[in-house]
């Protein structure tokens, strides 16, 4: 089968998203759990196919925000919210010292470190670098990818 143009021009605009990702620092000074999603409609609801592109995208630019982040000089933290059962909730958090006086660093409540990384994740994070932790906080769980300190 296949694919049509739009098709093709929808999935590449989505991988190039992924690799040019900018959490740019420079402009914000500092991020009350700064946030941003691939996925706003939803549209990896609609098959397992079209979740995984949509995973891969934000997995690929929390690694581009890892190594940004890294040589921002700073303290900070970084993880992906990644919901199993909605994937317009996925995104990528920046959080830093702030004024508004949100804890930093925030504390995830109720998260439980995976030995295993889930189904869903599966060939999708390296099994060194990060670290996966349930979190059962709602009736919307999720998983929470953060990078390991290097």
């Amino acid at each position: 089968m296949k694919r049509s143009a739009l098709e093709l021009s929808s999935l590449e605009r989505l991988k190039r998203r992924g690799k040019r990702f900018s959490v740019d620092m420079g402009k914000k000074q500092w991020c009350d759990l700064w946030h941003t999603h691939f996925d706003w409609d939803g549209e990896g609801n609609s098959s397992w196919l079209a979740r995984r592109r949509y995973l891969t995208a934000l997995l690929t630019a929390l690694a581009r925000a890892r190594l940004e982040l890294s040589q921002w000089g700073r303290p900070y933290q970084l993880f992906a919210a990644i919901y199993p059962l909605s994937s317009g909730d996925d995104a990528i958090y920046v959080h830093t010292p702030n004024p508004n006086g949100t804890e930093f660093p925030y504390v995830h409540e109720q998260a439980e470190r995976l030995e295993t990384v889930p189904r869903l994740l599966m060939g999708k994070i390296p099994r060194t670098g990060y670290t996966v932790y349930a979190q059962r906080t709602s009736s919307n769980p999720c998983f929470l990818v953060v990078p390991n300190e290097t």
